[in-house]
C-alpha cells in the first residue's frame, strides 16, 4: 500500500506558518535500504539547500484527505548554528 502522508514546504515557520512553497506529493520514490530491512521513502523539491536555509521555510507532513488532513509534524528549517 502506499504512503498515505503529503509532504509540503511551506513559507513561515511552524509558529507563523504561511502558505506551501512546494508540494511534494506527485512522486514517491522508494529504495530498498541498504544493510537493513524494508525501504526507505524520499521525495526532494525544486529549490537548492543554499536558498531552502536562507529563507523561512518549515516542512510539514499530512495525513491523507480521507484521514482528516491532519498536520502530524512541522519542523523549521534553518542553518545549524554551533
Amino acid at each position: 500500500m502506499p504512503p498515505r502522508l503529503y509532504t509540503f514546504i511551506n513559507k513561515g515557520s511552524c509558529q507563523q506558518p504561511g502558505p506551501a512553497a512546494y508540494a511534494m506529493n506527485d512522486k514517491v520514490d522508494t529504495q530498498s535500504a541498504t544493510g537493513a530491512s524494508g525501504w526507505s521513502f524520499y521525495r526532494s523539491a525544486p529549490i537548492t539547500m543554499p536558498d531552502l536555509l536562507s529563507g523561512n521555510y518549515s516542512v510539514v507532513v499530512r495525513t491523507s484527505p480521507d484521514d482528516g488532513n491532519v498536520d502530524i509534524f512541522c519542523g523549521d528549517i534553518a542553518q545549524a548554528t554551533r
